[in-house]
């Protein structure tokens, strides 16, 4: 446990591109074994529901992530912090309250349960990849 903290610490210093790429990459390894097992037990209805919540989870953390990216420094990087919650929690429940608008005449709560799957892979991936994990931050 402690090497994955560590592996995912050093690449808090790399290139906004990389953790973009580790998002997407953490958001894939759980997105196929569940759409996977939906198609199988919810059709393909199932699967449009769960790639929407995949999706806007994604791009709520990606957001997030390079929100927190561009604001470095003590006051900044608060600011950051607060912006990126707000992308990572308001844009997926605007995408699903908008897809199930969309969607049908009779509003499903299927997208917001989906949710609860991706949004805290996407959380947890997001701030690994964003805050340093070894107090590395420290006071100037």
């Amino acid at each position: 446990m402690g090497l994955m903290f560590r592996r995912l610490n050093s690449l808090r210093n790399r290139s906004i591109t990389v953790r973009a790429a580790v998002l997407t990459v953490t958001v894939l390894a759980v997105y196929l074994p569940v759409a996977a097992a939906v198609g199988l037990l919810a059709g393909p209805a199932g699967v449009v529901d769960c790639s929407a919540a995949a999706f806007a989870c994604f791009l709520g953390a990606t957001i997030a992530l390079f929100i927190s990216h561009f604001m470095r420094g003590p006051i900044p990087a608060l600011l950051g912090a607060m912006l990126g919650m707000l992308a990572r929690m308001a844009f997926p429940l605007a995408m699903a309250v908008a897809y199930m608008i969309v969607s049908s005449s009779r509003p499903d709560p299927a997208p917001l349960c989906w949710l609860l799957i991706f949004y805290p892979v996407t959380l947890t991936a997001e701030i690994m990849l964003s805050i340093p994990l070894d107090g590395a931050c420290r006071p100037v």
